[in-house]
Formats: C-alpha cells, sequence, structure tokens
C-alpha cells in the first residue's frame, strides 16, 4: 500500500513551493529456504512515514532555477531520517541542460 499527497502553490512570480506526505506499508509472507536469513514467523511487515517541502527558486527564468528541499522518513529499520537536496539547473541555450 502506498498513499502520497502532495500540493504545489507558488510564492510570489519566482518561487515554485511543493509539499507533502506519504505512507508506505509492505506486508510480506515468506517462505525460509536457508538457514541463514532467519525471518520470525515468516512474516515481514514494515511501514514507512515520510513529508518534504521544496522550494524552486528562479533568479533568472527560464535560464537558472536553484532548488532546495527537506525529506523527513520515519522507518522501522533506522528511525528518524532527515535527507536534505540541494540543485541548480543553468540553461545556456534552448536545447542545453548544466
Amino acid at each position: 500500500l502506498d498513499l502520497t499527497a502532495q500540493h504545489p502553490f507558488g510564492l510570489g512570480a519566482r518561487n515554485d513551493v511543493i509539499w507533502g506526505a506519504g505512507y508506505r506499508w509492505i506486508g510480506l509472507q515468506l517462505n525460509q529456504r536457508t538457514p541463514a536469513f532467519g525471518v520470525p514467523r515468516g512474516r515481514l511487515q514494515e511501514q514507512l512515514f515520510s513529508a518534504f517541502v521544496q522550494d524552486e527558486f528562479k533568479p533568472i527564468p527560464d535560464r537558472l532555477s536553484l532548488t532546495a528541499g527537506l525529506k523527513v522518513e520515519h522507518n522501522d529499520f533506522t528511525g528518524l531520517e532527515f535527507q536534505p537536496s540541494v540543485r541548480a539547473t543553468f540553461k545556456p541555450a534552448g536545447n542545453q541542460t548544466v
């Protein structure tokens, strides 16, 4: 089961913001073939919760954009994780992107 919701909106003429949240449930029935990997009761059930926000700023529209975002995720293996991101996109010509 995978559910995601997101909402984009503009923040002025040069900012596009998108935020959202997600939930994923994984349920597996496993038949153990080797004793190397033990699975209790032959079942695996995991849950993943996430939320994110991202802002795309266009200092030079159609030429240069800067994107910054943060994703926060909680899973059963590592707990709470923060995943920041920063990107820049430059278009020197209509058919080129760096």
